[in-house]
């Protein structure tokens, strides 16, 4: 009789250990893999929306430049440089300079005005 309660209460501590072992490291493990999944989740859904949405709204933004005539200012106030200086800047690159902070600031612009680009 000693014996089997012996095995009996071995038994009932063993299963206490493996239900203190599940609840105390078992869930832990789980829910850090399902929230890395789930972080993994969001910053792939994020990049992919960002290809989409760049495109995008680099294309409004060159639209509203051509709308506004923004290279139209900017090629009369180019040509109202002096010859010498305008040379100088036209050998660093400034005018392409010019071009593309002009279409990234209008692009910004565009996404500020799109869900979630802030």
């Amino acid at each position: 009789m000693e014996a089997v309660l012996g095995v009996l209460l071995t038994s009932c501590v063993a299963i206490f250990g493996v239900i203190d072992g599940w609840f105390g490291q078992k869930i832990y493990d789980f829910a850090t893999w399902a929230f890395a999944q789930l972080v993994e989740y969001f910053v792939l859904a994020s990049i992919k929306f960002l290809l989409v949405v760049i495109p995008f709204a680099w294309d409004v933004g060159r639209t509203i430049l051509a709308d506004l005539d923004v290279k139209g200012f900017v090629s009369s106030a180019w040509n109202s440089l002096p010859g010498d200086v305008a040379s100088v800047a036209g050998f660093f690159g400034i005018p392409e300079c010019i071009n593309i902070i002009m279409t990234a600031l209008a692009t910004r612009f565009v996404l500020r005005f799109i869900p979630g680009m802030r």
